[in-house]
């Protein structure tokens, strides 16, 4: 699940009582043996534009973006509606929307 907020409510402009209930919401998931990795994200990303060439580079990873992801859990959940369960109880939602989006098993 990827968590979404206007760029003023992340990192310094995130109220300080929603990034506690997410680290409790990170910390239960982890107990609970679902949490696989989760992250919060720093500013400064680039995305990589194709060109008949090789490629250009482009600060930051959206150009117009009024909203940007703040962080990402990855979750194992049995069902849709397991993980719709997650994304509901997710503090974040609070200030932004919660995206859940399931992952394809790794082909060996």
């Amino acid at each position: 699940m990827s968590m979404w907020a206007p760029a003023d409510r992340l990192g310094e402009g995130a109220p300080a009582e929603v990034v506690a209930a997410v680290g409790e919401f990170a910390m239960r998931l982890a107990a609970e043996g679902r949490l696989r990795d989760g992250r919060q994200l720093r500013d400064g990303g680039f995305r990589v534009e194709p060109t008949e060439d090789a490629g250009r580079v482009v600060d930051g990873p959206f150009t117009e973006a009024k909203e940007l992801i703040g962080g990402y859990f990855v979750v194992e959940c049995e069902s849709v509606d397991e993980a719709r369960e997650l994304a509901m109880g997710n503090p974040h939602r609070r200030i932004g929307p919660v995206l859940v989006q399931p992952v394809l098993p790794h082909r060996t």
